[in-house]
């Protein structure tokens, strides 16, 4: 295949590695091997085709429109077209999806950086290889007489899953309000985004922190909007593509034609609006317009061009569990990360070739 050059220049980086440093990767190293590569990312999307697909299994972890790029690299056919059989699973929650990711029931998962946090401090070696959503997006939802966060004190908020997103981004915002988690305001996870949204119909908790659409819908239900996660300036990890270290040792091309697949479906969803307004409506699994309307206004701007994951958006994450006193392991924030691919992707002109320029 014409992609050789480029494999061939990742194995060699990562043959840089010492065994057993960690590190940012093979990626810092691959910069230097470009040099002969250019051109090679765009060929081997002609070349994609030829021989057997490869077979790979992806998951998405939660009912919102962050979960897009997936829906849309297998519906508009980009996988399909890059020489890959993907079978796209949902798994509700990035704990969990992250357990699949390390037993190696799955290849992939579509999800934030929390996970892959917590996962990698426990021993995992999972790496963010894409970034979609570098920014927070969540709300945190509220009975309609919560009207200032002092009256969060002795309430309920509803999260997915410990450890998910939404736990994370409610963390960070009680620690700016100087209330405590399950001290001054209880967290109690409830399994995924409809049963968030059910508990805060049936007044079961106070709070529920969710991203678009689902603010729209818990505002149908009568919450209000008390806080958006994005006000507080801070940098964050949202949704990305994420695989193993093992994985990327042994099937870089795969992973080259994964990346190649969903920055082809980030562009799809950027340019035809009316295309991702029906494939947000499938797996949303909701046909009001209003709400799919939303979705796709809150997402397609942000989602990345260049989606590269962020070093400082995993920094954050791992700084704020610490100062929580829930990350107490040493972790090597470069190894949860490896732009190479996004990279290659970028320096041989294979994105501008998407975009048309």
């Amino acid at each position: 295949m014409r992609i050789g050059c480029l494999l061939g220049s990742w194995g060699a980086a990562a043959r840089l590695r010492s065994p057993g440093r960690s590190g940012a990767g093979p990626h810092r190293a691959l910069g230097l091997l470009l040099a002969g590569c250019a051109g090679i990312a765009v060929a081997g999307a002609r070349d994609a085709g030829a021989g057997a697909p490869a077979k790979v299994t992806m998951a998405w972890v939660a009912v919102t429109g962050s979960q897009a790029v997936a829906w849309t690299a297998a519906e508009g056919g980009y996988f399909r077209r890059n020489g890959l059989d993907v079978d796209l699973v949902y798994i509700s929650g990035s704990p969990t999806a992250a357990a699949a990711l390390v037993s190696g029931s799955l290849q992939f998962v579509q999800m934030a950086g929390p996970a892959v946090v917590a996962a990698d401090a426990h021993g995992a070696h999972e790496v963010m290889v894409m970034g979609f959503v570098n920014r927070p997006v969540f709300v945190l939802m509220t009975a309609p007489e919560i009207q200032t966060p002092e009256q969060l004190r002795g309430k309920i908020v509803a999260v997915s899953k410990v450890g998910s997103s939404d736990d994370f981004m409610l963390r960070e915002l009680l620690a700016h309000w100087g209330l405590r988690p399950n001290a001054d305001v209880q967290i109690t996870a409830v399994g995924s985004v409809v049963a968030q949204l059910a508990a805060l119909e049936k007044r079961l908790v106070h709070g529920a922190v969710v991203d678009p659409p689902n603010d729209v819908l818990a505002a149908d239900l009568g919450a209000r909007a008390l806080a958006r996660v994005s006000d507080l300036g801070v940098a964050y990890q949202a949704a990305g593509l994420v695989t193993t270290r093992e994985y990327i040792q042994a099937h870089p091309e795969v992973v080259l034609r994964i990346v190649r697949a969903m920055t082809e479906a980030i562009h799809r969803i950027k340019t035809d609006k009316p295309f991702a307004l029906r494939v947000m409506a499938k797996y949303l699994r909701n046909e009001n317009p209003r709400i799919v309307e939303a979705s796709y206004t809150s997402f397609a701007p942000i989602f990345q061009r260049v989606p590269t994951p962020t070093r400082a958006g995993l920094e954050e994450i791992v700084k704020q569990l610490r100062s929580a006193g829930e990350l107490k392991e040493e972790v090597d924030v470069g190894a949860m990360l490896d732009t190479s691919f996004v990279d290659v992707l970028q320096q041989s002109g294979f994105i501008d070739s998407v975009y048309g320029r």
